[in-house]
């Protein structure tokens, strides 16, 4: 699992189906492994850190494909011997050239035959083609997932998924045709490609029924839903998921990136105005973007641990999963994406010429991360579609005790963590209520949209941060050893305090933020900034990162970094972090 930056893109490609079906093999149960979110967002956040393109195919076989059949009805003559052993690797063929985001509105069509109960599988125009899945011959036969309109007796019943072969080794089957698209795509190497379909002759047990929609012997489709957009939201369920999985990428890799920053910055030599040399990490300007990134690869690594731990709990008890843990998967993948890209960026920046070789993974890391953000659903329209549902949401927590309290002072004697998690509470509110008052400047349904975006997306951004937050002080409320906890508090503090400055101007204007508190916000910022630098190491050793790993990776000068413990009262800190 070294990475392998000296290889073609095709040849990155293969060895990514190499190491999937490599990691198959030691499955037990390739079925349980799908259905198990825990050890697939495991695996995410370890095999992120070697090769991109593995972690994508990856979660595109188990997660969309293998788990769509698995989650099917009726799979009686749909053999998935193949696909389990993974002599035949599983796609998902959704958006189209035309249609990339806005999925239900797909052109393919898949018509059934009255009289056989078979369906042809067609794409009507070129619009139509599937746009970008990574579909070609390349490492293997490959079967697919395709999303197309259900055709009955002229009816569109919207669009469903089919399960449908590809290729064998000797090529695309007939009535497929596949092309290769450019190998100069951002991101991990995959084999993408562009699909159209002429009418292919699918079998009756092709179309993957569920509680989203199915056909009787008669040929009548039944529903629970009413209209077609919900339907097919509920046929691409697994989508959903996958929101977590990139999320478990991105915080792994952004751990590993300041690991490797931290590590490097020390050894780093630079002059001084005297005769001396110091660290790289003595000075303010690199030690500030160092600690601030460690503060939110906690705080986000938290919050999605958190919201995998609450979703694969819902996932074993078998309960219906409510409209707000969805909201809270997309707003963790959003966030978690995005901070992770800032981060690799800063780190990136901070070590020079160096990281831009491909024997260090930054630039890697980079790219994968710019794929990430649009991948299951680019953030932006994510988010935007979760903030819409914060401001219809019914469900508001109540209020705690120490909110709507006007915080006059960062003086640590008065102000607690708690009265300034607090602020974010009120700088939601006041966003979600200027929202709700800005949409009402619109005629229609889409000019309101428009004129509560920004407002809404802040209260979004500020629910999130308070969510993320929220996991740092129940982390710090459970922490039984001195020196981790003094750490976890400085971490919460700094991040907090970060993420009020975002709204110091609005919550100043409502009377909820002394005027004299938002002038100590620079220096209450610094001075965490300054208590923190001791610590650096130990918070980065408890990312617990194989020794192995890190001495692998040039920039790191792992080898001789091997101290564990910047400050005494530390103490055993690293291990009780890691834990």
């Amino acid at each position: 699992m070294h990475p392998r930056p000296d290889l073609t893109p095709d040849e990155q490609t293969e060895l990514a189906y190499q190491r999937l079906r490599e990691i198959n093999s030691t499955l037990a149960d390739p079925v349980a492994f799908t259905t198990n979110p825990t050890q697939i967002s495991a695996a995410h956040e370890w095999l992120a850190l070697v090769d991109p393109s593995l972690v994508s195919v990856l979660s595109i076989h188990y997660s969309l494909h293998l788990g769509s059949l698995v989650q099917a009805w009726h799979d009686s003559g749909r053999q998935l011997d193949d696909v389990l052993a993974m002599r035949r690797i599983g796609t998902a063929l959704i958006t189209e050239l035309a249609c990339g985001s806005d999925a239900a509105q797909i052109t393919t069509t898949a018509t059934r035959c009255p009289k056989t109960g078979t369906f042809l599988l067609t794409t009507p125009h070129p619009g139509a083609v599937k746009y970008m899945p990574n579909a070609s011959p390349l490492g293997g036969p490959k079967d697919a997932v395709v999303a197309a309109r259900l055709m009955v007796d002229g009816h569109d019943h919207g669009p469903m998924m089919f399960h449908v072969p590809l290729t064998t080794d000797a090529g695309p089957l007939p009535g497929i045709h596949i092309r290769r698209l450019p190998h100069h795509r951002t991101g991990a190497a995959l084999d993408h490609c562009t699909i159209a379909f002429a009418d292919v002759r699918l079998p009756a047990h092709a179309l993957l029924e569920g509680p989203h929609g199915s056909l009787d012997s008669g040929g009548i489709f039944h529903t629970e839903h009413l209209n077609h957009r919900r339907q097919f939201l509920a046929a691409i369920d697994r989508v959903t998921p996958g929101k977590l999985y990139m999320s478990a990428a991105a915080c792994s890799i952004a751990r590993a990136a300041l690991a490797i920053g931290i590590h490097y910055t020390r050894h780093r030599q630079i002059s001084t105005p005297g005769p001396t040399t110091v660290p790289l990490a003595a000075h303010r300007t690199v030690h500030t973007p160092l600690i601030e990134g460690l503060a939110d690869a906690v705080a986000m690594t938290l919050l999605h641990r958190r919201t995998l731990d609450t979703w694969a709990a819902i996932e074993v008890d078998g309960y219906a999963r409510p409209t707000s843990l969805e909201r809270t998967t997309a707003l963790t993948k959003a966030h978690t994406t995005n901070r992770a890209r800032d981060i690799v960026t800063t780190i990136r920046e901070l070590c020079g010429a160096r990281a831009l070789f491909p024997d260090n993974p930054l630039t890697t890391w980079g790219a994968h991360l710019e794929g990430v953000t649009i991948a299951e659903g680019p953030n932006r329209g994510i988010k935007a579609k979760a903030a819409a549902e914060l401001l219809l949401a019914v469900e508001p927590a109540p209020p705690g005790p120490w909110e709507n309290r006007t915080v006059l002072t960062l003086d640590r004697a008065v102000t607690s963590l708690h009265d300034l998690r607090a602020l974010l509470t009120t700088a939601h509110d006041l966003a979600a209520n200027q929202a709700r008052s800005d949409a009402f400047l619109g005629s229609d349904r889409l000019a309101q949209a428009n004129a509560a975006a920004a407002a809404a997306e802040t209260a979004a951004d500020a629910h999130t941060a308070g969510a993320a937050a929220d996991t740092l002080l129940d982390a710090i409320a459970y922490c039984d050893h001195p020196g981790a906890r003094f750490i976890l508090e400085e971490l919460a503090r700094l991040y907090i305090l970060r993420e009020v400055r975002q709204h110091a101007a609005q919550l100043q204007a409502h009377g909820m933020l002394a005027a004299s508190a938002v002038r100590q916000l620079p220096a209450a910022i610094d001075a965490v900034i300054a208590g923190l630098v001791p610590h650096m190491l130990t918070i980065a050793t408890a990312f617990d990162l194989p020794d192995p790993y890190l001495a692998s990776v040039p920039l790191s000068f792992f080898e001789h970094d091997t101290e564990h413990t910047d400050h005494p009262s530390d103490g055993d800190a690293p291990e009780h972090l890691a834990a």
